[in-house]
């Protein structure tokens, strides 16, 4: 077995040389094979890997699919990634149950067992398969067009010894028709094939731009700022048995406009590992960051494609190439996939943290968005959302839920300008509030929901977006929900490159080990992991599980309003006069405080209050409902908060408003 090189100073310093830049990096990761730090339940060379599936034959379907396995510490999902099945012969049950649900009549005995998603828990599926005597399980993703995530675990009467990995729908479609005219063997591997000769780019290891979507005119008529910069690298494999000689990753860059038409070259690139020995396995190599701007001409597409060549004849080229794209928009921001025809994020997994702060009612979860200039506002915010493992049935005792679009101010109230988010560093600028009570029919788990995003005085304004600024724009979910993410994206490789180059970059909030496993909980620093930090605290990159962060960029997208509503009506009319809120009256006070804040509240009509306090890191203080109110005052004592700044939202009878309060400790 192979091992990484652990002297990543000394090799960088000596690539670097022959790359002929300063700021090229090639990396080698310091997590070598069997250096695991305590308490993590994998390793980076197996992790990365994670598993290669491959069809031997027929030609017209032959090539190494997209494939994700069962993540190794997720409750009793065995350790399969040493396992190594050559060139064997698939079995699928056609006759009766092809999601293999049930105990199956097929003689599955030394082969693989190919069945769809859906119906049942992926246990009892691969169970089922193991009984029938099947060496491993190959699972179809049955969503249309549908990428491959990893199986979860969930108990199913019996211990799963087998290989458990989900393939593509395009992929799982292919195999399956050409089963039915005629035999199709398969080879699963942990790492490579047993060629002399085999590069190959890391599944899902590929650099992704900033966002999946941006609108057009962030870009154009304008030089990169920092967090615009193609960042175009990719972390490359020695699959072989010998050392490589001038092992080279191209990178050629593509613009297409919406308008249609062929793409246009706009950028090319490469860097050589001069060697790339056997032992190092697994290098990052990153080429110059640079300026996208100078193609840019409009609404439409941008790919970079990946290419790997060197001095030997790589005797498995199928994963020498890879390509990643983003979209030019009018108004979209999103970070994860998105659904063109319906206009809106796409959720191919549903995740939430194994617990929440005590006492915690709810978390709040997004992505983080640079707006490069002004001009635009906030005004929907779009995600999706589950019910625990159920995507089908209405959605039952959530009244409402806040949507939140923060701006992050580094430096604010004295905290350290230091690249990371820092409690009290989030300044809320807008607000939007799902109602879930009053819609027929009901909200449906595993659904897409849009809201609008008004100001503080909940009346109609759109928040304003400043220039050269970032924004948090984040959902709340309720304990027992869990927030759509995109199943595909993995924003780590940038991530990685960036921050190899001492430069933050802002991608999903990040679980620091494995989200699969019981040992490490996937929040187990709450306070940190959940907020929107780089890497709060002491996490690095490098202590990150790499699997598991493919996948987990939330489903929460930002439409922005280019000719932004700005005036509003005072409360009960009078045209271009901005009021104090949208309830006939909204106080908070003592501002700042030392003990209590209290919040007077009037309303037209009786309603049901909801009282939430936040604080400037995005996480829950409390949340309060009264019933039937039309006046009163809420008092909370703000004996236990530290000084800071917090945030008061009001929601009552479909309106909201919102006021920052300050605790000063003496």
């Amino acid at each position: 077995m192979k091992k990484l090189n652990i002297f990543k100073s000394f090799l960088l310093l000596a690539l670097l040389g022959a790359a002929g830049s300063l700021n090229a990096q090639i990396v080698v990761h310091p997590n070598a094979y069997g250096n695991v730090p305590a308490g993590f339940p994998t390793n980076w060379y197996k992790d990365m890997a994670n598993v290669r599936v491959d069809v031997n034959s027929p030609s017209a379907i032959a090539g190494e699919k997209a494939a994700s396995a069962a993540i190794v510490g997720a409750s009793d999902w065995p350790d399969i990634r040493d396992t190594f099945l050559y060139n064997l012969p698939i079995v699928m049950d056609l006759t009766s149950d092809s999601n293999l649900c049930s105990v199956t009549a097929v003689d599955m005995t030394g082969k693989i067992a190919v069945v769809w998603r859906g119906d049942c828990y992926f246990t009892q599926k691969a169970l089922n398969a193991q009984h029938a005597g099947a060496l491993a399980c190959i699972i179809i993703n049955e969503l249309p067009g549908a990428a491959p995530f990893s199986p979860g675990y969930v108990a199913s009467g019996g211990a799963v010894t087998i290989p458990v990995i989900m393939i593509g729908n395009l992929d799982g479609i292919a195999i399956a028709n050409q089963y039915r005219l005629g035999p199709v063997n398969m080879t699963i591997s942990p790492w490579g094939y047993n060629y002399g000769a085999d590069l190959g780019i890391i599944p899902h290891g590929a650099s992704r731009w900033h966002n999946n979507a941006i609108p057009y005119n962030q870009l154009i008529s304008s030089g990169s700022p920092l967090p615009y910069q193609g960042v175009d690298g990719a972390w490359v494999a020695n699959f072989g048995q010998h050392d490589i000689t001038n092992a080279k990753l191209s990178t050629n860059v593509t613009f297409t406009p919406a308008t249609g038409g062929s793409g246009t070259s706009i950028h090319s690139d490469n860097i050589t590992v001069p060697t790339f020995h056997v032992s190092d396995s697994i290098l990052a190599m990153y080429p110059i960051a640079y300026d996208y701007t100078s193609g840019i001409t409009g609404k439409g597409k941008v790919t970079v494609n990946y290419s790997l060549s060197s001095d030997s004849t790589d005797l498995y080229p199928s994963n020498d190439t890879a390509s990643e794209s983003f979209y030019l928009t009018d108004s979209l921001y999103a970070k994860g996939a998105y659904d063109f025809v319906n206009n809106r994020p796409i959720s191919q997994n549903y995740e939430g943290p194994a617990s929440l702060a005590s006492g915690n009612s709810f978390y709040i979860w997004g992505n983080m968005y640079y707006v490069n200039k002004p001009g635009s506002a906030a005004s929907q915010v779009q995600w999706g959302m589950s019910a625990a493992s159920d995507t089908t049935g209405p959605f039952t005792g959530i009244p409402t839920m806040n949507v939140y679009v923060f701006q992050w101010i580094e430096g604010m109230n004295g905290e350290p300008v230091d690249s990371l988010v820092e409690n009290g560093e989030l300044q809320l600028v807008g607000l939007g509030i799902k109602d879930f009570t009053h819609h027929l029919p009901a909200d449906t788990s595993g659904g897409f929901f849009n809201v609008a995003i008004l100001d503080s005085n909940g009346l109609g304004a759109q928040p304003l977006l400043n220039a050269s600024s970032w924004y948090y724009v984040a959902a709340e979910v309720p304990t027992g929900y869990f927030m759509g993410c995109d199943g595909v994206g993995n924003t780590f490789p940038r991530i990685y490159g960036r921050w190899e180059n001492n430069v933050v970059e802002y991608g999903s909030p990040l679980w620091p080990a494995n989200r699969y496993s019981d040992a490490t909980a996937q929040v187990f620093e709450f306070g940190q992991a959940m907020a929107p930090c780089a890497f709060g605290g002491n996490f690095r990159p490098d202590s990150v599980i790499y699997s598991t962060q493919i996948g987990l960029i939330p489903s929460v997208s930002m439409i922005v309003n280019n000719t932004p509503i700005t005036d509003t009506t005072t409360h009960g009319g009078g045209a271009g006069v901005k009021s104090v809120s949208s309830f006939a009256k909204f106080d908070v006070y003592p501002n700042p405080t030392a003990d209590n804040i209290n919040v007077a509240i009037g309303l037209d009509n009786s309603a049901n209050v909801t009282y939430t306090i936040i604080d400037g890191h995005a996480r829950e203080i409390t949340k309060v409902t009264h019933n039937n109110v039309t006046a009163e005052v809420f008092t909370y004592n703000t004996d236990g908060l530290a000084s800071g700044n917090y945030y008061m939202i009001v929601n009552a009878g479909g309106k909201q408003a919102f006021r920052k309060f300050t605790v000063i400790k003496q």
